[in-house]
């Protein structure tokens, strides 16, 4: 593999992640690697890497922007053609990404996080999805964090400890001697080492210190490394008095040295990833103390092969300290301990080889994602057909839409394996909401890094090239559009019309959204060789509003996921409710808490009879009026607000309730209805538009700006159980009209007819 290492460090700064780049290219130049470190001009990393005879590339970049560092990457990677980059500051592979896919490099670009320098921020997350394929930190502690606000797969954040060598027995210790007086018997040397900088601590260091010299002036601080705080720090020497004890000695180039000739090695730091400096004072069996802040609580067990601190925590350091400063043999046996755990778990060449078998594993899966599955699928030639959709919704859309989206591709796939479904999707999910295991399924994306910043061109306009290349025989716009100069590309197309809400009650759109949808919808319905609408409401109102001739709209009802078909036990059902705090008899509401969905009109419904109401769905601003109605009318402890309900969650709610209500103002179809019909549920939705075509003859239908007649309906179905079994049964023989393989059979025959 080609592998491209990457930090931006300052010129003159030397610390744990350079030395892990150094040791990381050495080994991985000895497996066979074609390896770059790519680092500042005359940086400190430069020169070490050129010693141990690594290729260097000399590129800094200054910001996320930096044109310049974009450009020399560019060209770079055109001519070294990288597999692998990895960068070691966020700037690195932000701008090593960008610049990969400009020059449409297949790279893989991984960030490498020491420590924790992602932030819970929206830049952090949208950056981390478009330009990285993967973090690799080395401690499980940071890997936690990320996750906990990063939405990724599981497998996105890798954990790589790093590696430390074996100590030179033959290593010539640092003489402290000059710094000790003659006369000091016994003395004690405690070793730090680090940038002087406020995340390591240093100032507390010098806090405990006096206290330690003051009981035991024996005891003597050496400090190896240079940094902005090198000031401070000394006049905080002076203000205690530790001249003659703490001293500063710069930086060092051969730390082996200081470590092998130290007594006790402490690092008070704030925050840290994996701390170099700790694995290479435990190899050379130095006692060690630290804060016990990330990467630290996962190599010492306090008391064990270490010791542990809080950080900025003065008195905890005194007493670990003084600790091993007066019991020599714990010195030795914490050491040895230290040692032993080190050599067991942290060597370097098991960091390579887990380095390389990680990279070589992500590489071979990318290669069979990009290549296999598409190449097989176009190569296929006992497919019958080659149906492209827009699958825009089907990756990007939680709800409606990307529920019809989802479940028609499902059922096609499943009942007629033999066409081929090719999914064009702009943009890759930030979440998986759709997998797909079918050989006859396949997921097209643009390759073009100017499309990735503008998808809805290429879905608009620039697909067309793509269906060409590929063949496509029939092409299935999914929510109410279709690419521009379709028809005249020679390719038949279909459009499905879910509703056209945004015409009959603008007053719920804004107007640019409003202009949007009209636009596209005219258009698709006008261009489209056959429009599919999902209700004969709908198709009115296509009609009505486009004047489309209605011989060429087909009216195909929409199904429901396979996970309301489900029957679930009834402890199941019973748990589910006790978890969301419900009562045993409730009536349910599921959708997007809006106006036109009118479920204030279900609250005062139920305002003067003894039920509950549980609403499931996300909330708009008309969710404040609903619950300002309740607070006022003292009814919080009876209508209970859901959101971020899980599907089967929602199946078992479903099948839970004694009675689904429906008072929408419009729709186009009414999915919730057909879901309460498949939970043998009984429904109450609204007079007149689809809702009827949604719920039979055993639904019940009233007039949604009626809270009365809504009351009397809800009262007629608790009193009347024989009613209610009526509406159960016959409702369970409407939803049959909307089972997958009448779906899939209707498709199926109408893109039949088309080619």
């Amino acid at each position: 593999m080609n592998i491209v290492l990457i930090n931006s460090i300052g010129k003159n700064k030397w610390g744990g992640g350079e030395k892990w780049m150094i040791m990381a290219a050495s080994g991985l130049l000895s497996l066979g690697h074609d390896i770059v470190v790519v680092c500042r001009k005359n940086s400190i990393l430069s020169q070490r890497a050129l010693a141990k005879n690594i290729p260097v590339r000399e590129i800094g970049a200054n910001s996320d922007f930096d044109i310049l560092a974009w450009l020399q990457f560019a060209y770079f990677f055109n001519k070294f053609k990288p597999d692998v980059v990895i960068g070691c500051q966020n700037k690195d592979w932000r701008v090593a990404s960008m610049a990969a896919k400009a020059i449409g490099s297949s790279a893989q670009v991984f960030s490498r996080q020491g420590l924790q320098l992602l932030k819970n921020h929206w830049w952090y997350k949208w950056s981390v999805k478009l330009f990285c394929d993967g973090i690799i930190t080395n401690t499980y502690t940071i890997k936690k964090e990320y996750e906990s606000f990063l939405p990724v797969e599981k497998d996105f954040i890798k954990v790589i400890f790093n590696g430390v060598e074996e100590e030179d027995k033959q290593t010539k210790g640092f003489d402290y001697s000059g710094f000790i007086p003659d006369a000091v018997r016994d003395p004690v040397v405690i070793l730090s080492t680090g940038r002087l900088a406020h995340q390591k601590g240093f100032k507390f260091l010098v806090k405990a210190a006096a206290e330690i010299i003051r009981n035991h002036p024996n005891v003597f601080f050496f400090l190896a490394g240079k940094g902005r705080l090198e000031n401070d720090i000394k006049r905080l020497i002076v203000k205690k008095n530790l001249q003659n004890n703490f001293f500063l000695i710069g930086f060092h180039d051969d730390i082996p040295q200081l470590l092998s000739t130290a007594d006790v090695f402490v690092i008070p730091s704030l925050y840290e990833g994996m701390p170099n400096s700790v694995l290479e004072a435990m190899i050379y069996n130095l006692p060690v103390v630290a804060s016990k802040v990330n990467g630290v609580s996962e190599l010492i067990e306090d008391g064990v092969n270490g010791y542990t601190v809080a950080a900025g925590d003065v008195q905890q350091l005194i007493n670990k300290l003084t600790i091993l400063v007066e019991d020599k043999d714990k010195r030795k046996k914490i050491g040895m301990k230290g040692h032993e755990f080190v050599s067991e778990n942290f060597t370097v060449q098991k960091m390579v080889n887990e380095f390389d078998s990680f990279l070589r594993s992500r590489i071979e899966k990318k290669v069979k994602q990009d290549d296999s599955n598409l190449a097989a699928c176009l190569d296929n030639r006992n497919l019958k057909m080659r149906i492209a959709f827009d699958a825009k919704r089907v990756f990007h859309n939680f709800t409606g839409l990307g529920n019809y989206s989802r479940d028609l591709i499902r059922v096609l796939s499943h009942f007629y394996p033999d066409n081929l479904y090719l999914l064009y999707n702009p943009k890759k999910q930030k979440k998986t909401v759709f997998k797909y295991n079918s050989s006859c399924v396949c997921e097209i994306r643009p390759h073009n890094l100017f499309f990735h910043f503008l998808p809805s061109v290429w879905r608009q306009f620039k697909i067309l090239k793509d269906l060409r290349k590929d063949n496509i025989t029939l092409f299935h716009g999914l929510s109410g559009e279709i690419p521009s100069g379709l028809r005249k590309s020679g390719i038949k197309s279909i459009v499905t019309v879910h509703d056209l809400i945004f015409m009959r009650y603008p007053q719920f759109y804004s107007f640019i959204d409003r202009k949007i949808h009209t636009i596209k919808a005219r258009y698709a319905t006008r261009n489209a060789d056959v429009v599919v609408a999902v209700s004969e409401q709908t198709k009115r109102d296509v009609v009505d509003f486009f004047g489309v001739s209605p011989d060429k709209i087909q009216v195909i009802y929409q199904g429901c996921q396979d996970i309301y078909k489900t029957r679930f036990p009834s402890d199941e059902i019973d748990h589910v409710r006790k978890k969301y705090g419900l009562p045993e008899r409730y009536i349910l509401n599921v959708g997007t808490v809006e106006h036109r969905k009118n479920i204030l009109v279900g609250v005062k419904a139920i305002e003067h009879i003894n039920e509950h109401l549980v609403v499931v769905g996300s909330e708009t601003d008309y969710a404040v009026k609903v619950k300002d109605y309740i607070t006022e009318h003292k009814m919080q402890s009876r209508v209970s607000f859901l959101k971020g309900v899980s599907n089967a969650d929602l199946a078992m709610l479903y099948q839970g309730a004694s009675l689904f209500i429906y008072p929408s103002l419009f729709e186009g179809f009414g999915i919730p209805i057909v879901e309460a019909l498949n939970s043998d549920t009984p429904v109450i939705t609204s007079k007149d538009g689809c809702f009827s075509e949604a719920g039979g003859t055993g639904s019940i239908y009233v007039d949604p700006h009626n809270p009365a007649e809504l009351q009397a309906a809800i009262t007629r179905v608790f009193s009347d159980e024989t009613l209610k079994k009526n509406m159960v049964e016959q409702g369970r023989k409407h939803a049959l009209k909307f089972s997958d393989e009448n779906i899939a059979d209707q498709y199926i025959k109408l893109y039949q007819t088309l080619v």
